[in-house]
């Protein structure tokens, strides 16, 4: 009878340990499978931040290269890149800043259109045009000689009230 008493114990310790390595197996693979989730985290981050970088420096490029795709000309205007910046130029026969307002031009050399008066304006009217003509004349010294220097030129002038 002892006999038997012994080998059922040994059965009862046998299967204890079998549980044991089979309950150490399982605590190994949860411990593994955080370790892996971990390490996915940890690389799904990276590589996230890395495509972020890499947006930035693309748009980072692409703003630089051409700056006139982000800039609104006004209509009678054209964008003009140069790198990082956008300039906007009003088009042949128009003044302005180009950004805002290009106005057009009402006096040129080649179709006068603008009489000329010798009368004041009326008080607060807009727009006021008229020609300026300028001339210029100097007796300047360059190195040992004199140099006599005559400029004379005219500008067709429009002056607008933006404040009104």
């Amino acid at each position: 009878m002892e006999e038997k008493i012994e080998n059922s114990t040994e059965t009862k310790i046998e299967s204890t340990n079998s549980e044991n390595k089979k309950l150490e197996k399982t605590l190994l693979d949860d411990s593994e499978l955080k370790k892996l989730d971990r390490k996915f985290y940890k690389y799904s981050w990276i590589s996230f931040i890395s495509i972020l970088i890499t947006l930035g420096f693309i748009a980072l490029i692409i703003t630089g290269t051409s700056p006139c795709l982000h800039t609104k000309c006004h209509e009678n205007a054209m964008c003009i890149n140069h790198p990082f910046k956008a300039e906007c130029v009003c088009n042949y026969g128009y003044a302005g800043n180009g950004l805002d307002h290009c106005d057009e031009c009402s006096v040129t050399y080649f179709e006068p259109n603008v009489m000329s008066y010798d009368k004041e304006a009326v008080p607060y009217s807009w727009p006021a045009y008229g020609v300026l003509e300028a001339s210029y004349t100097d007796l300047i010294k360059i190195d040992t000689e004199r140099v006599l220097v005559y400029l004379y030129y005219f500008c067709g002038v429009v002056i607008i009230n933006r404040k009104t």
